[in-house]
């Protein structure tokens, strides 16, 4: 029997990146044969689903987390954005795949470009170069008190231009590169995300685009449900109270919501979706491994959360309200975002267990299931 053609898979060393990464790849399975980038943190995945793994070289993931939540880009420095991408391009060579995807691998277009490899690259859509709307300035930003001190429509045009030379001087990096070996020319980094097909995997409701070209698709949110994860949380905690489930994914801050441990908060089930520090350990806590939020989510009466795209968007779908602590500014994109919709309320301070508690009650009082996607609606705070 005639062997499959290979794909090869560069998600970032990120959950939620392999788990969309896994969904969106079933597609193909039936006329290719799939290989994932292995991850120690995520092979087990990739197990379960029988999906074959290589080795290559990538971005240290807490190294980048880290930069991130400082607004610092170091980790995109001459010798490891070569590193990077020099492996990969090894492991194309190595392979010869159809195709290559990849999910924020940021040197793989490069890797593809140079072995003449076709790349089909998956993004969020608020990161698009075709984003309708203004990615805000993100509350923890150094330069985030002008927003206060200048008039609104001057900010918003100061803001385009600040972005705009961020991802420039992100980019040098990656134009040193193309330079050096003979690649094609870009401008910014957004160009680096760009594949030859781009696909888009949010709502274009909630994260509306422009006029796309032709290589791109919006196939929506990649949902990713694990094998036999399907916990009955009716039978662990008490039916009579009301349901809270607290997940902050591979790149959150549980100590955030350390104040969920305190007395208060016994009146409701506390479920935890990933809280391998067991950071909230309370008598009304009940601790689960990784779960498909799609199924246990319809008995969830508040989600809160870091702000993932992810996790917001099955928060929209199952019309689950959310609070969330974002550590990121992709995070905080998102989390504004989805409040705009109307689905909850985002917070950039840890709070005291008298405050969350006053908040989670306001939001416990109304009935979530049975609104509309627009009837929730919270004013952010982010005092």
């Amino acid at each position: 029997m005639e062997n499959k053609p290979e794909i090869l898979v560069f998600p970032f060393n990120l959950l939620s990146h392999y788990a969309r990464s896994v969904s969106l790849v079933k597609r193909y399975s039936a006329t290719h044969e799939v290989l994932f980038k292995s991850s120690f943190d995520y092979d087990s995945i990739l197990k379960a689903e029988g999906i074959s793994t290589f080795q290559c070289e990538e971005f240290d993931p807490v190294f980048v987390m880290n930069c991130v939540r400082k607004f610092r880009f170091g980790w995109l420095n001459d010798k490891d954005v070569q590193r990077v991408f020099w492996d990969q391009v090894r492991c194309i060579q190595e392979h010869r795949p159809d195709f290559v995807i990849g999910d924020t691998s940021p040197t793989l277009k490069m890797a593809a470009e140079y072995t003449g490899t076709k790349f089909i690259s998956l993004i969020n859509g608020y990161i698009s170069k075709y984003y309708a709307l203004q990615r805000p300035m993100p509350s923890s930003h150094p330069a985030a008190f002008l927003q206060k001190i200048i008039p609104s429509d001057i900010f918003a045009k100061v803001l385009v231009k600040m972005e705009r030379k961020a991802f420039v001087a992100i980019h040098k990096p990656f134009k040193k590169l193309r330079v050096k070996l003979g690649l094609k020319q870009f401008s910014y980094y957004l160009d680096e995300l760009e594949g030859d097909e781009t696909l888009l995997c949010d709502d274009e409701k909630v994260f509306p685009q422009g006029s796309l070209p032709g290589t791109y698709s919006i196939i929506g949110p990649l949902f990713y449900g694990p094998p036999g994860r399907n916990p009955n949380i009716s039978r662990v905690a008490d039916p009579l109270k009301k349901n809270i489930l607290v997940s902050f994914g591979s790149s959150g801050e549980w100590n955030k919501v350390h104040s969920l441990n305190d007395s208060i908060f016994e009146k409701y089930n506390v479920f935890t979706a990933g809280d391998k520090e067991a950071v909230l350990n309370g008598v009304h806590v009940y601790p689960l491994d990784f779960i498909d939020f799609n199924r246990i989510l319809p008995d969830i009466d508040l989600l809160i959360c870091h702000g993932g795209n992810g996790t917001l968007n099955l928060s929209h779908k199952h019309k689950v309200p959310f609070i969330s602590f974002p550590s990121t500014m992709e995070q905080e994109w998102n989390a504004l975002r989805f409040q705009e919709m109307g689905t909850g309320q985002s917070f950039s301070r840890v709070m005291l267990a008298a405050e969350m508690s006053n908040i989670v009650d306001e939001i416990m009082s109304k009935s979530s299931l049975s609104q509309p996607d627009n009837a929730f609606q919270l004013e952010l705070n982010t005092a």
